[in-house]
C-alpha cells in the first residue's frame, strides 16, 4: 500500500515533532474516506526555501538542490530564508516523518474534550474551532465547527525517519 499525504497544521505540527500528539481529528471523506489502521501517511507540513528560490516552484527548486528548512525548526524567518510555503507544496521526497494510524472512530465534532484541544496543540476551544474552520473544514459549511459534524477521529504512531516511497506496509 503507498503512504498517502496528509498535512498537518500549526500548532499540532509542534505537538507532533515534540510527541504530543497521537490523535487527530478530520473531516470526513475526501482522501481519507478508506482510512483503516494500518495506513501510513506521510506528513506534510509547511516549510521555508533558501532565499534564492523563492521565485520558483518547489519542483524546480528541487531540480536545483534546494532543501526545505521546517517552520518549527525556525523561529520566524531566519537569515537567507526565503517566504514561507504551504504544508500542501512539500514534495514527497522532502516529508522527513509518518503517522502509521492504529484506530479510527467517529465522533461528533463537539465531543472534543479540553485536553484533548490542549494535546492538539491549542489552549482552548475557541483557538481549535477557528483552526478548525479556516483550515481543517475547507470551507464546507455543514463541516464548520457550529455544525458539530461528525468527525474522523485517528489515533496513529509517528514514525521518524521517513519510509521509501516504493515501501510497503
Amino acid at each position: 500500500m503507498k503512504a498517502q499525504p496528509f498535512t498537518i497544521i500549526e500548532p499540532q505540527i509542534e505537538r507532533l515533532v515534540d510527541g504530543y500528539l497521537s490523535r487527530l481529528y478530520r473531516p470526513i471523506g475526501g482522501r481519507l474516506a478508506d482510512i483503516r489502521p494500518g495506513v501510513l501517511l506521510w506528513v506534510r507540513e509547511p516549510f521555508h526555501l533558501p532565499l534564492e528560490f523563492d521565485h520558483i516552484s518547489s519542483a524546480q527548486a528541487q531540480l536545483k538542490r534546494a532543501r526545505p528548512t521546517f517552520v518549527t525548526d525556525v523561529e520566524g524567518v531566519g537569515p537567507g530564508l526565503g517566504r514561507r510555503r504551504f504544508a500542501r507544496e512539500l514534495l514527497r521526497d522532502w516529508h522527513r516523518q509518518h503517522l502509521q494510524v492504529i484506530w479510527v472512530g467517529r465522533a461528533r465534532l463537539h465531543s472534543i474534550t479540553i485536553d484533548e484541544i490542549r494535546a492538539q496543540g491549542f489552549t482552548h476551544t475557541t483557538a481549535f474551532a477557528r483552526a478548525w474552520n479556516q483550515n481543517l473544514s475547507l470551507s464546507k459549511k455543514p463541516c464548520s465547527w457550529d455544525a458539530n459534524p461528525e468527525v474522523l477521529v485517528m489515533d496513529f504512531v509517528r514514525v521518524e525517519a521517513p519510509v521509501p516511497a516504493k515501501a510497503a506496509i
